[in-house]
């Protein structure tokens, strides 16, 4: 639509604007927009926190690879020694058997300042070497585990250890075996792991036990 006005003699021709959405069509857009969003993140969120769970409980149904980090203060010549491992995990449903079998390993990494004590076994480390980095040797689990619906579940089967050491001086168990079993259980907020195994080494003149206790508190709403 035009409108013409008359401006000293002269003709001055003006065009109005169409509105393309009234306010209320504009904020029915911007809410369809936004409301899928809002559902994806909260989906993302759901998600998030149940994979959170499942990585707290070591007889979970998940497939893998994690890390952990530490940091040993004051080792050796007051120094800081360092240990990274990597841990693959792998369940197997046997769905006719009822129950699961999972596989967890621990693949360590280290680095040894001077005098540091090697990790589970053996001397220290003699001063004046430097700082020794390789890997040492790894640790298999294996846990048979029965199906459940309650809270509570158990899982049982054999560790072994494999000498895979890349230096003398991070020598751990080297070629073992023994028995393995892990307790897992909680509520929503919390939850409770416990791992516990006795590991004998071949040669004779290694042995040791595993007790490993976790507690997990996750914040309501996460």
């Amino acid at each position: 639509m035009r409108d013409s006005v008359t401006l000293f003699g002269g003709e001055v021709k003006s065009r109005r604007r169409r509105r393309l959405f009234t306010p209320a069509q504009a904020l029915l857009a911007v809410t369809m927009m936004v409301v899928p969003s809002v559902a994806a993140t909260a989906q993302d969120a759901d998600a998030a926190a149940e994979m959170a769970r499942k990585l707290q409980d070591p007889l979970a149904s998940i497939s893998a690879i994690m890390t952990e980090n530490d940091i040993l203060m004051k080792t050796g010549q007051d120094d800081v020694s360092l240990a990274f491992s990597i841990q693959p995990v792998k369940a197997f449903s046997f769905e006719k058997a009822g129950l699961n079998f999972i596989f967890r390993g621990v693949i360590p990494v280290m680095g040894l300042a001077p005098e540091a004590q090697r990790p589970i076994v053996g001397e220290p480390l003699p001063p004046g070497t430097g700082d020794t980095w390789g890997m040492g040797d790894i640790v298999t689990q294996y846990f048979f585990s029965p199906k459940t619906e309650g809270g509570w579940k158990w899982g049982a089967g054999p560790m072994v250890s494999l000498k895979t050491r890349t230096d003398s001086k991070l020598a751990g168990p080297g070629w073992g075996a023994g028995p393995v079993g892990v307790l897992v259980g909680g509520t929503p907020v919390w939850s409770f792991a416990f791992i516990g195994g006795q590991l004998w080494g071949f040669d004779g003149d290694f042995s040791t036990s595993l007790f490993q206790p976790n507690v997990y508190y996750n914040f309501p709403g996460s």
